[in-house]
């Protein structure tokens, strides 16, 4: 497409948007026909559908089958407010017996995993990863034989280590230690830093298997509230860190789970002074950092740190192969006792798992991979944020992810989200409440879900439902 044409699609998709925005084109309405705004503008047929198609990407749109364009049902306008109140002094984690129910009833092949945080499996690279099996155990069938110990494999700590310093880090393969799964190397993160008692900071909500390991460590935590959009305050942390004394805390810069939220360059440089300033050690977990929406790979918040304080972990879970259950963390000068403190707990790592994705990463087809996913990831989350808002009562609100997969839903004050959860699981449907995102039981009206799942009538109609299950609450 030519530089002029590309203009005049989005000229013809600002002329559109402008007239849904002020009212001119009421929401539900049909609009013109391709080709009859293409007479009207003056302009191809080709460039009136590029326009819509810019449109619905928009979540401005929709299309319908042998019908035409229509205007969406809801634009995404009612947004998840920030909590501000700072936690006063730390606490013990109350972790709910939930956590395990949740996980084991979105694991039931009948139920529709808007849960836990997984893809479809249609949307990992399985046919990819079955030849590069089949490869690996013709040329090697002997690879599981014997034990791959810490630190891991060498081949997939270099295809690690190659990615990391494409994108601006300086990493090499011996800084590296694979991991099963980030979790382990959260959890021998917090162990290699802290102790029994110690106080952690963490961003408020955050994924319930951080939650998990602070707890299981015996450490306290106090949480710091998080901007749906941005992620922590600075300021906020220098006021934690003045006030109280802070054994080491637990980021997620990069879309952080629940929240999606992506924190700014310059918040990454402003908070790394604090943590400076306090020599506080930083665990950062960056597992959905590939998965940003406009397709740009956000920095690491060790690329900001010059004290060398962050330990940097992730892993392939959500992006290739859960069930490989490979990670990696960079453990900095604590290489030799996190290293100690994997063999003691795991000895090593899958061979299998290592050598596969090692040939997935240096034959390019992870990058591929994330080319096609990324923007089937922003549009499932842009129709699961519409239905929502659609079918839900009056007052919802939601997240707006800037990449991931997950939403976080702000319901009305009377709606209680464990009885939301415990109604949906009644109806094969798996949900998250809130509760399970805060040490201290908050966001009771709160839940995660999981929009790893293709947009289809059965994903639509499971949101229908627990839209009506939601004003069945408010209407008491």
């Amino acid at each position: 497409m030519g530089q002029k044409e590309q203009m005049l699609y989005e000229k013809v998709a600002t002329d559109v948007e402008s007239q849904i925005r002020r009212g001119a084109i009421q929401v539900g309405d049909k609009i013109t026909s391709i080709r009859k705004q293409s007479e009207i503008m003056g302009v191809s047929v080709n460039t009136v559908l590029q326009a819509y198609l810019l449109l619905e990407q928009k979540g401005l749109i929709e299309s319908r089958a042998q019908s035409g364009f229509y205007v969406s049902a809801f634009q995404i306008t009612e947004e998840v407010r920030k909590e501000t109140e700072i936690q006063k002094k730390p606490a013990a984690i109350q972790i709910p017996d939930l956590v395990a129910e949740m996980l084991e009833v979105a694991s039931r092949a009948n139920y529709l995993n808007l849960g836990a945080a997984c893809l479809a499996s249609e949307l990992y690279p399985n046919a990819a990863l079955a030849r590069i099996t089949r490869s690996v155990l013709r040329k090697t069938a002997e690879i599981n034989a014997r034990y791959e110990f810490s630190p891991g494999s060498l081949e997939l700590r270099q295809q690690i280590a190659k990615r990391l310093t494409r994108q601006g880090n300086k990493v090499a393969a011996e800084d590296l230690v694979i991991t099963n799964g980030a979790q382990e190397a959260l959890y021998l993160a917090l162990r290699t830093l802290m102790k029994n008692g110690d106080t952690v900071l963490i961003e408020s909500p955050n994924y319930f298997g951080v939650l998990q390991a602070i707890a299981d460590l015996g450490m306290k935590v106090i949480e710091v509230p998080a901007d749906a959009r941005w992620g922590v305050d600075p300021d906020d942390v220098k006021k934690i860190l003045s006030r109280y004394k802070i054994a080491g805390a637990v980021m997620m810069p990069n879309f952080n789970n629940p929240l999606g939220s992506r924190m700014p360059d310059a918040n990454k440089k402003e908070v790394m002074k604090v943590f400076s300033k306090f020599g506080t050690p930083v665990i950062e977990d960056d597992v959905y950092g590939d998965l940003d929406f406009s397709g740009v790979r956000p920095k690491l918040l060790r690329h900001f740190d010059e004290e060398g304080l962050v330990l940097t972990c992730s892993s392939f879970s959500k992006t290739v192969a859960p069930g490989s259950r490979c990670g990696w963390i960079l453990p900095g000068k604590h290489l030799s006792l996190f290293r100690n403190y994997q063999i003691s707990s795991t000895l090593g790592i899958n061979r299998l798992q290592q050598k596969i994705l090692a040939e997935f990463l240096a034959s390019g087809s992870y990058e591929r991979h994330l080319r096609k996913l990324r923007p089937l990831l922003h549009l499932q989350v842009q129709k699961i944020s519409q239905a929502v808002l659609r079918y839900f009562p009056e007052g919802t609100r939601v997240t707006q992810p800037q990449g991931g997969f997950m939403l976080w839903v702000e319901l009305p004050k009377e709606i209680d989200s464990v009885l939301l959860y415990s109604q949906a699981a009644a109806k094969k449907i798996s949900i998250a409440p809130g509760v399970m995102f805060s040490a201290n039981g908050n966001y009771r009206n709160y839940i995660r879900l999981n929009c790893g799942l293709p947009w289809r009538s059965d994903v639509e109609a499971a949101i229908k439902t627990l839209g009506a299950l939601a004003r069945q609450q408010v209407e008491g």
